[in-house]
Formats: structure tokens, sequence, C-alpha cells
């Protein structure tokens, strides 16, 4: 059983901090390595909460593991981002134009 935790602020100032305007990016083809650091960008402009993990990307989230006698126990950790999941971090912090 895994819980969605999208963003797990620093502390209480984040919830006054003004909301970040959507960064609008144009995807243009031949231009790879310009999209990508413009989509990196605007992850980090919207503290996505996504981090690079032996060649992978994971976020944190609440997950169930498996300990002594068969019991769980519900903790942080790290879960990894699969593709679909990393378009969806993608359309939240950025508008992608043609």
């Amino acid at each position: 059983m895994t819980v969605d935790v999208f963003r797990i602020p620093d502390n209480d100032a984040a919830k006054d901090a003004p909301a970040v305007q959507l960064r609008e990016i144009f995807v243009r083809g031949g231009a790879i390595a310009e999209n990508l650091d413009n989509i990196e960008k605007a992850l980090v402009e919207q503290s996505a909460g996504l981090f690079q993990r032996n060649g992978g990307l994971v976020r944190p989230a609440r997950t169930a593991i498996a300990v002594r006698d068969g019991e769980t126990v519900e903790d942080l950790g790290l879960i990894e981002v699969r593709a679909t999941g990393l378009v969806e971090h993608i359309t939240r912090a950025a508008n992608l134009l043609k």
C-alpha cells in the first residue's frame, strides 16, 4: 500500500509563500537538451520533490514496510518515479507548448 505524498514543505513558512507561476516551455524538435533544461528548471521552481538516486528518479511517499512476523509498518520512504508519473509531475510544473 502506497499513499501519495506530492510535496513535503520544509516548514510552516512554505504555506504562506506565494504560488510560483507555471513556466511556459516551447517544446521544439531537435532541441532536446534545451527542452530538458527548461523542464528541470520548472520542476525546481515548483518544488516538485523529485530527486535523483542510483541513476533513477525518486520521490518521497508514505509506504508500508514488511517487518518481522508478517507485520507492516508505515513510514516515509523514497519510491521510484516511472514514466507516467514523471509526465504528471512535468505537466503540473509547466505549460508545454508547441
